[in-house]
């Protein structure tokens, strides 16, 4: 499938591929460009793609309030 930029900068996604990616009216989309230079465009933000990254990483290391409660008595 090709697409092609209009005269005002737009592109139309092939219905086929909005079906398959469940692109609806009015919806947000985030396009980024990868390091080879391909346009990538997501329905959901960079972040929060590497959100599941990031889960309990706070939280590995118990609660923050009793870890300073420790820290204090050991000072």
């Amino acid at each position: 499938m090709t697409t092609t930029v209009s005269s005002k900068n737009q592109i139309v996604i092939p219905k086929l591929i909005r079906q398959k990616a469940g692109i609806k009216p009015g919806m947000k989309l985030y396009p980024t460009v990868n390091d080879s230079g391909d346009i990538v465009i997501s329905t959901k933000p960079v972040w929060h793609q590497n959100i599941g990254a990031l889960r309990g990483i706070w939280t590995s290391h118990g609660d923050p309030a009793e870890l300073l409660r420790n820290r204090r008595v050991q000072e």
